[in-house]
């Protein structure tokens, strides 16, 4: 079997982290629907442990999407009991959004050139934005191995590293646990229990490449 090329590896992390931003951003839509239940990305989730519901690759669509939203609203939407996966709330024990964590946070991103779309009516420690931008740094670092730039790929990954260590690696557990607490069915805790552990498992190699790199 021929190992991924560094290119390969940056590209299907950045893959990972903008399908799990979508997911955790908003309901499912029908493209969303289907490109899960492709048979490779269906392969894909079972390799790496996830257990969707047992009909998910057989419902009919619209009904499982209806389902699925339900879920979703009543995890993030519902007027009671509803999580925010904001960082300042869950991490920091704030009392308002866009605190003093969500300013760390938008200035790190601002930082290294990332903004988030004002249209999106998200504020920068949301998960779904911070999933979003370990994304675009790890589509950054693919971009500049393609292109033979290895000091490049090389900042972009060690921005990622940093961001992992400083934000989103802190709190991606605390925020499954909680989605695991008010899901409805199986969905959400599975694909936010992958979540947790991919985050965790790219902090960590980043952490260890950087280790190696220094010895």
């Amino acid at each position: 079997m021929i190992a991924p090329t560094p290119t390969e590896q940056a590209a299907a992390r950045g893959a990972s982290y903008a399908l799990l931003a979508a997911l955790f951003d908003r309901p499912l839509d029908a493209a969303g629907l289907e490109a899960l239940r492709a048979p490779q990305m269906l392969a894909a989730l079972d390799d790496v442990g996830v257990t969707l519901p047992a009909d998910f690759a057989s419902a009919e669509a619209g009904v499982l999407r209806e389902r699925l939203s339900v879920e979703f609203s009543h995890i993030f939407v519902a007027p009671v009991g509803k999580l925010m996966p904001h960082e300042g709330l869950m991490l920091a024990d704030e009392d308002e959004l866009a605190g003093a964590t969500c300013d760390k946070v938008s200035a790190f991103m601002r930082n290294v050139g990332y903004r988030v779309p004002p249209e999106s009516g998200m504020v920068a420690d949301h998960l779904a934005v911070e999933l979003a931008f370990a994304a675009d740094l790890a589509r950054r670092e693919a971009a500049a191995e393609a292109e033979g730039d290895s000091e490049t790929a090389s900042r972009a990954q060690a921005i990622r590293r940093d961001f992992l260590a400083r934000h989103l690696g802190l709190w991606a557990g605390i925020a499954a646990r909680r989605m695991a607490e008010r899901d409805m069915g199986s969905f959400y805790t599975e694909l936010a229990g992958f979540m947790a552990d991919f985050v965790a498992e790219d902090a960590q190699g980043l952490a260890e490449g950087r280790a190696e790199a220094a010895e």
